[in-house]
């Protein structure tokens, strides 16, 4: 007996469905039964198209691109989030002699609930673009509006343990907050050293090396960039790479941009040691709000939790006090 042959619908096709299924639903303020599996729910929103949440994650990695190193778990529920945090960097293991048990020797472990913190923001559009049919890309409206935003918040979040406005974020520690300091400059003047960077990753544990990374934000990235030797060679050539010595370099603006006293510019360890869970994006759409604007509106929402799961996978270099 033959297997049924299964219609893939073409992208095209489903592209045109989708943004006359948003028009019916701006108009209407329903879905018709043939748009039904176009549209699903997350974080309490009624509306988010799936072609759609996959795009988003991927465009707030690209504008975040921490995302793609810290432990990230997708949470629809936003529900409290329990995080494991686990301490085995002392532990090893010993000589023994045949025939005598070994000794125990335990990693330590304790546990924190987090509740997420919820960000939100309003976006417009036309309702011209929506009268377009041939302009009018929902899901490129949703990206554009939203993935910048998005990124630059969950970076702030993760990063910082606020907002970019400076609003604390009980809900997420921090990377900065969570890191021990490695090493320390010896004079702020003197800014960052060959020597600064090799003691900072000489601080962290060998065994974090092999998925580890340096973190930076562009300042210090265009700083290391114009340090020359006395023939005005480059000292960092693998910088216009996106490497430092093996390991590769990830921009992060929500970190310092300038050197001041006592600041933490430098990330270096494995970054998986830390963990994220979040919701995704969340759109609600306001139809009648914008409608003398001759607009149509999106409230975009996430909730966002994040915590240090290993005190020693990663460290800081802290700039000296003056």
């Amino acid at each position: 007996m033959a297997s049924p042959v299964v219609r893939t619908e073409p992208r095209e096709e489903r592209k045109a469905k989708l943004n006359e299924a948003f028009r019916e639903y701006l108009r209407t303020e329903k879905i018709r039964e043939e748009y039904r599996d176009i549209f699903t729910a997350s974080g309490g929103s009624p509306l988010i198209p799936q072609d759609v949440f996959p795009v988003i994650g991927e465009v707030a990695k690209y504008f975040s691109p921490l995302l793609d190193y810290v432990t990230v778990e997708q949470n629809t529920t936003a529900r409290p989030t329990k995080f494991v945090t686990e301490n085995d960097s002392t532990n090893f293991l010993t000589i023994s002699s045949e025939g005598t048990a070994p000794t125990e020797v335990d990693q330590t472990f304790s546990d924190t609930i987090l509740s997420h913190d919820l960000i939100t923001g309003t976006v417009t559009a036309s309702l011209q673009l929506l009268a377009n049919s041939t302009e009018f890309d929902f899901t490129k409206l949703i990206t554009r509006a939203a993935g910048k935003r998005l990124g630059r918040s969950y970076e702030s979040l993760i990063t910082n343990g606020r907002d970019p406005a400076s609003n604390a974020a009980p809900g997420n520690q921090g990377l900065v907050n969570a890191a021990t300091v490695g090493t320390t400059t010896s004079v702020l003047a003197n800014g960052i050293s060959m020597a600064d960077l090799a003691n900072l990753v000489s601080s962290v544990d060998p065994t974090w090396w092999s998925k580890a990374a340096f973190m930076i934000s562009g300042g210090t990235y265009q700083y290391l960039m114009k340090q020359v030797d006395g023939s005005g060679r480059r000292f960092w050539k693998e910088l216009g790479e996106g490497r430092l010595w093996q390991w590769p370099v990830v921009i992060n603006n929500a970190l310092p941009q300038s050197f001041t006293a006592n600041g933490l510019p430098v990330l270096f360890g494995d970054f998986s040691t830390y963990g994220v869970s979040h919701t995704g994006l969340s759109v609600q759409v306001l139809r009648e709000r914008f409608i003398e604007q001759l607009k149509f509106g999106f409230v975009l929402s996430s909730r966002i939790a994040s915590q240090q799961l290993s005190p020693d996978g990663y460290k800081a270099l802290k700039l000296a006090a003056s």
